[in-house]
């Protein structure tokens, strides 16, 4: 999945949410800083049932080229 660069980290994630069907809409996020290779967040999704977290990874394509 390639994101445009223009873009907000909160717009891209709530892009990355929508294309993968995740339910509800995204009413919290942040960065989590303790991975050494990917950049990971921890992603809130809220519906009328209630809200669920999601961890959503950014692939660091520098050190996986394929």
């Amino acid at each position: 999945m390639i994101m445009k660069f223009n873009r907000t980290i909160e717009e891209q994630l709530a892009e990355v949410c929508r294309r993968f069907r995740i339910p509800g809409t995204m009413t919290a996020w942040k960065q989590l800083n303790s991975g050494n290779i990917n950049t990971t967040y921890h992603v809130t999704c809220t519906t009328e049932k209630g809200s669920k977290d999601y961890l959503i990874q950014k692939v660091n394509t520098y050190v996986f080229k394929d």
